[in-house]
């Protein structure tokens, strides 16, 4: 495991010829944003082959509770950053509930479904949570003043327990072996790839495309 700044140098020294400046694309943010949207799609590819998902790629938040942001006395409303969807139907939030950890959230996918769940007793009693555009509507309980989410979120950086210059990237290793390939592609410039040692035939592929033989 590695902290992102660490990753980002390994990535510039990868690529010949790259000059490191605050005028070209490889500026420091433009390259954290590219290494954001990379891991999303190794994690994908991942989970799409092994159907698992990682205790390193996940976070724990906890959404502060913002007065002004609520405007109806049968929801309450939390600020949550966007997640890493898997797939069509795990989102990227692993958990979600009280802090405690002793009673999970209902998710529900749209509001149609939201209404059909209130429609059964056990339904309208159960807490509900519904996504959208960065912005997490609890149902059932007004009085909800703090909850917990374990997820995998498409920017890491963003939670406020997350520091740039000391918190590990989470990533697992194989998969950050992966994204300093991708990334170097991703930027359009060709990577140093390390001459492949073992005598198994097999020479050291970009991230991208050894994904998507592995699919094959």
């Amino acid at each position: 495991m590695e902290i992102l700044p660490k990753i980002a140098d390994a990535i510039i020294r990868n690529i010949q010829g790259a000059i490191r400046t605050s005028e070209t694309k490889f500026d420091i943010p433009y390259i954290y944003q590219v290494i954001h949207e990379a891991r999303a799609s190794i994690l994908k590819a991942t989970f799409t082959k092994e159907r698992r998902i990682q205790s390193s790629w996940t976070q724990i938040y906890i959404p502060d509770f913002n007065a002004d942001l609520q405007d109806n006395d049968c929801v309450v409303k939390f600020e949550v950053p966007a997640p890493v969807a898997l797939d069509n139907k795990i989102d990227g939030f692993l958990y979600v509930g009280m802090i405690e950890k002793n009673c999970a959230f209902r998710k529900a996918v749209s509001r149609a479904e939201l209404s059909n769940i209130n429609r059964h007793r056990t339904g309208r009693k159960a807490i509900k949570y519904l996504y959208s555009e960065g912005i997490m509507e609890v149902y059932a309980n007004p009085l909800i003043k703090e909850m917990m989410i374990d997820g995998i979120f498409a920017n890491p950086t963003v939670l406020p327990t997350y520091n740039i210059r000391f918190s590990e990237y989470p990533i697992d290793d194989a998969s950050l072996a992966l994204l300093k390939t991708a990334v170097a592609g991703l930027l359009g410039v060709p990577a140093q790839t390390p001459a492949d040692k073992k005598q198994d035939n097999f020479d050291a592929e970009p991230a991208i495309q050894q994904q998507q033989q592995q699919q094959r």
